[in-house]
């Protein structure tokens, strides 16, 4: 009968080692569970407090009411307007040179003669006068405007 005993102890033994490995993982898993609810809780804290903040700032009141209307927004165009066209001197500048020199040149002079924040590239100067010779001019002459009737 001895030798059925013994068996058996090693299966309890077996049994119990098993079951505090898993009560071990639970306690492991429930400290993980625990720490991420804490978080979770914090953040959803955080949230409401900037929601808060958030309506407590009306935005119609802020910096959109202050901000000047620029004729780049009015014509509906989206971000910055090009740098040309905010400096009239540096366009009196390129204006003065786009019949006798390249783009190139241009750039090259404008490097020469302004400080580094005013300076524009050859492509820059290209695309402004391209822009600028397609922009619609207003003056029709008075031929557009009749229409040719048979006689």
């Amino acid at each position: 009968m001895r030798s059925t005993d013994q068996p058996a102890s090693d299966r309890e033994i077996a049994l119990a080692d098993q079951l505090r490995q898993a009560k071990e993982q639970i306690d492991s898993a429930n400290r993980l569970f625990d720490e991420g609810l804490n978080a979770v809780s914090m953040a959803r804290e955080t949230v409401a407090e900037c929601a808060r903040l958030a309506s407590d700032q009306s935005l119609s009141e802020g910096v959109l009411a202050s901000a000047p209307v620029t004729e780049h927004r009015r014509l509906r165009r989206s971000g910055c307007p090009p740098k040309i066209d905010q400096d009239p001197a540096l366009q009196t500048f390129i204006l003065a040179r786009l019949d006798r020199l390249t783009y190139q040149e241009i750039a090259d002079e404008i490097a020469a003669a302004f400080p580094e924040d005013r300076r524009v590239s050859k492509s820059t100067v290209h695309a402004w006068h391209k822009r600028r010779r397609k922009a619609p001019r207003f003056t029709r002459s008075r031929r557009s405007r009749q229409v040719d009737h048979p006689g």
